[in-house]
C-alpha cells in the first residue's frame, strides 16, 4: 500500500505525450482514474486467493505476471510516445 500513488503519479505527465488532442486527453484521465479503482479493488483479493491456494510462494505468482505485464505495457508506451513525438514534429499527427 506504500507504492499505491506512484503509478498514477507516472503515468499522467505521459498522458499529453501519448494524446494528441485535449478530449482525448480528458478521456485518458478518467481512465487512469478508474484503473486505479479497480486495481485496489481487485488487488488485494487476488493476492489472497493466490497465497491461500499457494502459501506463501503464492504471492509471487501474481507478483511476477502484473511486473511482467506492466513491463510490457511501459515499453509499448515509450514507444507509442516516441511516434507521437515524432509524428508532432513532422506535423503528421495520427
Amino acid at each position: 500500500m506504500a507504492f499505491v500513488s506512484l503509478l498514477p503519479g507516472a503515468v499522467y505527465p505521459m498522458i499529453p505525450l501519448l494524446s494528441p488532442t485535449p478530449p482525448v486527453q480528458a478521456r485518458a484521465y478518467g481512465a487512469i482514474a478508474q484503473l486505479g479503482n479497480v486495481g485496489s479493488t481487485l488487488g488485494p483479493p487476488l493476492f489472497a486467493a493466490s497465497m491461500a491456494g499457494m502459501g506463501p510462494h503464492g504471492l509471487l505468482v501474481p507478483t511476477v505476471a502484473l511486473c511482467a505485464g506492466g513491463a510490457a505495457i511501459a515499453l509499448w508506451a515509450e514507444r507509442r510516445a516516441a511516434a507521437v513525438q515524432g509524428a508532432t514534429a513532422t506535423g503528421r499527427i495520427g
